[in-house]
C-alpha cells in the first residue's frame, strides 16, 4: 500500500530512489510507470545486495542501476528528474536534502515519506525553493505514512498550523487529524506532566517547545472541531 502510494506520485520517467533498502520502491516504479532511467542508492551494502538480487529476480538490471553511497552524494546534477526519499525519520531526509541541496534543487519533483518531524520536513521543501502539490496519509501496518509530493517551483509558504498538520491533508482528512491531534494533544500533556513532576533540573527549552507545539493543537481542535459553528 505505502509502496505503491508513493509510486503513484513520480511524475517523470528518470527517478533515484535514496535509502532503497530492498528496491521495492524502485522495482515497482519499473513496473507500473514508463520509467527510462532508475538509480537506486543505499549507504549500506547488505540492504543495498538485497536490492539487486530482488532486481535480477525481476530481470529489471537493464533498468535499474545500483550505487553504494550516503543521501544524493551518487546522484549527479540533473542526472534524475524525480526523487523519492522514504522510509526514514523525517530528520534524517531533512540532513540528506540540505547536504544535497545542489542535487535536489536541480531535480523536479521530491517525492517524501518521513515516518517522524513531517512538519520540519514540510518546512524544509519550501526553505528550499519547493512547493508541495499534493499530500496523502496511507494505512499500512497499522501505521499512519505521510507521503509528500513537491515540485520545484516557488509556492505560497503555510501557516504554522497548516506546516503542522499539512494544508491538503487539512481540506481532505479533517476527521482523522482531529483524531490524532486529540491523542497527541493528551500524550504531550501527560509528558508535560511528567516532566515538571519527576525531572530535578527543569529544561525550560523542553517546556516551551511542549508548550508550543500543543498551542498549535490546541488552536486546530478549537478552530476545525464539530463546535466551530460549520
Amino acid at each position: 500500500m505505502r509502496v505503491k502510494g508513493i509510486v503513484s506520485e513520480i511524475k517523470y520517467s528518470t527517478l533515484a530512489d535514496i535509502g532503497t533498502d530492498h528496491g521495492y520502491i524502485a522495482i515497482t516504479a519499473a513496473n507500473l510507470k514508463n520509467m527510462k532511467k532508475i538509480i537506486a542508492t543505499d549507504i549500506n551494502s547488505g540492504p543495498l545486495n538485497n536490492c539487486r538480487a530482488n532486481i535480477n529476480k525481476f530481470n529489471l538490471g537493464g533498468l535499474i542501476e545500483t550505487r553504494l553511497g550516503p543521501g544524493l552524494s551518487k546522484i549527479s546534477l540533473n542526472e534524475v528528474e524525480s526523487i523519492v526519499i522514504a522510509g526514514m525519520g523525517g530528520n534524517l531526509i531533512i540532513d540528506i536534502l540540505r547536504s544535497g541541496a545542489e542535487i535536489a534543487k536541480s531535480c523536479k519533483q521530491l517525492i517524501l515519506s518521513p515516518q517522524s518531524n513531517v512538519y520540519g520536513v514540510r518546512k524544509l521543501i519550501y526553505e528550499i525553493g519547493f512547493t508541495i502539490e499534493n499530500e496523502k496519509i496511507v494505512l499500512e501496518g497499522g501505521i499512519w505514512y505521510n507521503i509528500i509530493s513537491a515540485v520545484n517551483e516557488p509556492g505560497r509558504p503555510y501557516s504554522e498550523m497548516e506546516f503542522y498538520f499539512g494544508k491538503i491533508l487539512m481540506e481532505g482528512n479533517l476527521p482523522l487529524l482531529l483524531a490524532n491531534a486529540t491523542k497527541k494533544l493528551d500524550r504531550l500533556y501527560c509528558l508535560k506532566s511528567k516532566i515538571l513532576n519527576n525531572a530535578k533540573i527543569i529544561d525550560e527549552n523542553k517546556i516551551n517547545s511542549l508548550n508550543y507545539e500543543m498551542d498549535i493543537l490546541k488552536n486546530f481542535i478549537e478552530a476545525k472541531g464539530p463546535n466551530d459553528g460549520n
